[in-house]
C-alpha cells in the first residue's frame, strides 16, 4: 500500500491508497486545497479544520450534483434526438448516421472499382 501526504487548507494529511493512484490522490487533495483557499479568502479569517472540511465537501457535492444533472439532461436530450432520427429514418426522410456510413463505403469502393477499370483502358 502506498502513502501519499496531501495539503488541505494548510494542514498536512498522511493518507494510504492503492499503488498507482498517488497522483489521483495529490490531484483530488488539489482540489480540496483550492476550495478551502477560496472560502478561507471570502471569509476573511481562519477556519476550524472540522468545519473547513465540511465546507469543502458541500461544494463538492453541490457541484457533483449539478455535474449528475447535466449529464442526466444530455442523456435525456441524445435519447430524444435517436429517437426523432430512427423516426425520421423510418419516414424515409433522413438516414441514420450508420446507413450513412455504409453507404459512403459503397460509393468508395464503387470509385475505386470505377478508377480501377478506368486504369486498365488507360
Amino acid at each position: 500500500m502506498a502513502e501519499v501526504t496531501v495539503t488541505i487548507g494548510g494542514r498536512h494529511y498522511r493518507l494510504g491508497c492503492g499503488e498507482g493512484e498517488e497522483q489521483g490522490l495529490l490531484d483530488y487533495a488539489g482540489k480540496m486545497d483550492g476550495i478551502a483557499e477560496a472560502i478561507t479568502r471570502r471569509i476573511g479569517q481562519p477556519v476550524a479544520e472540522g468545519r473547513l472540511l465540511i465546507m469543502v465537501g458541500m461544494m463538492l457535492a453541490d457541484e457533483l450534483a449539478e455535474a449528475e444533472a447535466q449529464a442526466s439532461a444530455a442523456k435525456h436530450e441524445a435519447a430524444e434526438a435517436r429517437a426523432q432520427a430512427e423516426t425520421r429514418s423510418q419516414d424515409g426522410e433522413l438516414f441514420t448516421h450508420e446507413a450513412e456510413a455504409v453507404i459512403a463505403q459503397h460509393i468508395t469502393e464503387i470509385a475505386q472499382r470505377i478508377e480501377a477499370i478506368n486504369a486498365e483502358l488507360g
